[in-house]
C-alpha cells in the first residue's frame, strides 16, 4: 500500500519549491523578511499543531540557504521571486544548521549536544579548530568544559581572540576557564570561528515532543547561551503541547503560555487551511465520478485535517477504493441511488470520523446516526458553498419537485438509508469490514 508521507529528502524539498504543493508561499517569504530584518539576537517560533508541515516548512527555507546560489535555475522558485535580494543576502552572511531536539533528549546536557552537533553538521570548521589543538585532548576537554558550563566558580581569564591565539590545548584551556561569564566569551569565541564573519541560524525543531526536563533547560539555554548577537535561533514547536511538557516540569498551576513568551521575539504560525489545496495537488484522489473526493474535501474542510491527517485519510480511500467507488453491488438489493449514498457519501464521512471524532465513529458501529447527520448537514452546505448546488438530492429518493425538497429532508433521508443499511442481513460483516480498515 503507497504512504503519501512526504518525506523531508532533498528532492521532494526542491520540487515543493517550485510547485509550491504545500501552500508555503506566504510563510516562507514572512520569514525570510524577518530574518533579512534581524541584526541582533532574535529567537523565532514557528508554531503549529502536529502534522501542519512544520518541518518540511523549515527544511525548505534551509535548503533555500544552502542551495540557492549554487548554480540552479533561481527562475524555478517563483514562490519567492519578490523576496529574492532578501534571501541571497540571507544566503551570503548566514550559516544555517538543523538540530532535531527530539532525537537528542536522551543527552544529559543540552548546550553540549547542540555544540556536538554543529561541530559533526560542520566537519570543515571542526578541523580547523581541532587542527590548533590536540584532536583527543579536544573532544575530552572541550565537551567537559561545556558540561560544566553553568557552574559556579569564580576566576579571572582574559579570553580575547589574542589570547585564545596563545593556548596551545585545552588542558591549558580548561586550567584557566573559571566563570560562567568567561565560559561563555569561549563559546563566543568558538563560534566566531565556525562562523567567520557570518551570522547563524540556529533551527531548533521537534522541542515540544522531548522530555520535560530536557526540553525547560534547551530553553534556559537557548535563552543564557546563545544571546550573541550575531545568532537567530528559529524553534520549531507545537506550543499547546510545549506549554503540557513546561506544567509537567514546573507544575500544571504554572503559567506555561507567560514561561515560553519570555523566550520568543517572533512567532509565526502555520495553520491548516492549505490542506485542501495540499489534497487536490498532491493526492489527488481519482474516482469514476466527482462525488466521493469531493465528500473527502469537504470533511478535511470541517475537521480542519493536518498535512498528516490528509496523508492517512488518502491511505483509507486506497484501501477501501473498491467499496467507494463500486455502483453495481446487488447483493444487498439496494438500487443505484442507494450504492451511491453509501460508498460515495457515506464511508468517507466515517473514514474521517475514524481519524479525527472517535465518539462519531464508534456510533457508527453501532448503528446510531446523530453524529452522522450533522456531518451530512455540513456536506450539504459545503456543497452549496462551494458552487455545488444541492447535489445531494441527485442521490436520495424523495418524491418531490426539487425546489419543494428542505436541507433536512436531505439529510434524514441520506441518514436512513445509512440506517436501513445497517440492518440489512449480511451487511454488518461486509461493511464493518470496510469500515474497519486499519490506519
Amino acid at each position: 500500500m503507497k504512504k503519501y508521507e512526504l518525506d523531508a529528502n532533498e528532492i521532494n524539498i526542491h520540487n515543493s519549491l517550485i510547485n509550491d504543493m504545500l501552500g508555503n508561499q506566504e510563510y516562507l517569504s514572512s520569514i525570510i523578511r524577518l530574518i533579512s530584518n534581524i541584526d541582533d539576537n532574535e529567537v523565532i517560533c514557528v508554531d503549529g499543531d502536529w502534522g501542519v508541515g512544520k518541518t518540511f516548512f523549515v527544511k525548505q527555507l534551509i535548503y533555500l540557504i544552502r542551495h540557492y546560489k549554487e548554480g540552479i535555475n533561481q527562475s524555478q522558485f517563483k514562490l519567492i521571486e519578490a523576496e529574492k535580494e532578501k534571501l541571497i543576502n540571507i544566503c551570503d552572511n548566514n550559516l544555517v544548521f538543523y538540530y532535531n531536539a527530539w532525537e537528542n533528549d536522551d543527552h544529559n546536557n543540552p548546550f553540549e549536544s547542540i555544540i556536538y552537533n554543529i561541530l559533526n553538521d560542520y566537519p570543515q570548521y571542526k578541523d580547523e579548530i581541532t587542527n590548533r589543538f590536540d584532536k583527543e585532548e579536544f573532544f575530552k576537554e572541550f565537551l567537559n568544559i561545556l558540561t560544566k558550563i553553568l557552574s559556579n566558580k569564580f576566576l579571572n581569564t582574559d579570553l580575547s581572540a589574542e589570547n585564545f591565539e596563545k593556548i596551545k590545548s585545552f588542558k591549558d584551556l580548561s586550567n584557566e576557564i573559571n566563570t560562567c561569564e568567561e565560559k561563555k566569551k569561549l563559546f563566543e569565541t568558538l563560534i566566531n570561528r565556525i562562523l567567520n564573519n557570518k551570522r547563524m541560524i540556529l533551527v531548533i525543531d521537534e522541542l515540544d515532543r522531548c522530555n520535560p526536563n530536557f526540553a525547560t533547560k534547551l530553553l534556559e539555554v537557548v535563552k543564557h547561551f546563545y544571546n550573541l548577537k550575531n545568532i537567530t535561533t528559529i524553534i520549531v514547536s507545537n506550543n499547546k503541547e510545549l506549554q503540557s511538557t513546561v506544567k509537567q516540569q514546573y507544575g500544571q498551576e504554572f503559567n506555561a503560555y507567560s514561561y515560553l513568551n519570555r523566550f520568543y521575539d517572533y512567532i509565526i504560525t502555520i495553520d491548516n487551511n492549505r490542506s485542501v489545496n495540499y489534497s487536490k495537488k498532491y493526492l489527488k484522489f481519482k474516482t469514476e465520478t466527482f462525488l466521493p473526493h469531493d465528500v473527502f474535501y469537504a470533511m478535511i474542510d470541517k475537521y480542519k485535517f493536518t498535512l498528516r491527517d490528509c496523508n492517512r485519510y488518502r491511505v483509507l480511500y486506497d484501501t477501501a477504493v473498491e467499496y467507494i467507488e463500486s455502483t453495481n453491488r446487488t447483493d444487498f438489493c439496494l438500487d443505484k441511488k442507494e450504492n451511491t449514498c453509501i460508498h460515495a457519501i457515506i464511508l468517507p464521512i466515517i473514514f474521517a470520523f475514524k481519524i479525527k471524532d472517535i465518539d462519531a465513529y464508534n456510533q457508527c458501529l453501532n448503528g446510531q446516526t446523530k453524529k452522522l447527520q450533522e456531518a451530512i448537514d455540513y456536506l450539504n452546505k459545503y456543497f452549496i458553498k462551494n458552487k455545488h448546488g444541492r447535489w445531494l438530492i441527485d442521490f436520495i429518493n424523495i418524491d418531490k419537485k426539487y425546489e419543494e425538497i428542505t436541507d433536512e429532508e436531505i439529510v434524514e433521508s441520506i441518514s436512513n438509508v445509512f440506517k436501513d443499511f445497517y440492518n440489512l442481513k449480511g451487511m454488518n460483516k461486509w461493511f464493518l469490514s470496510a469500515i474497519k480498515i486499519s490506519l
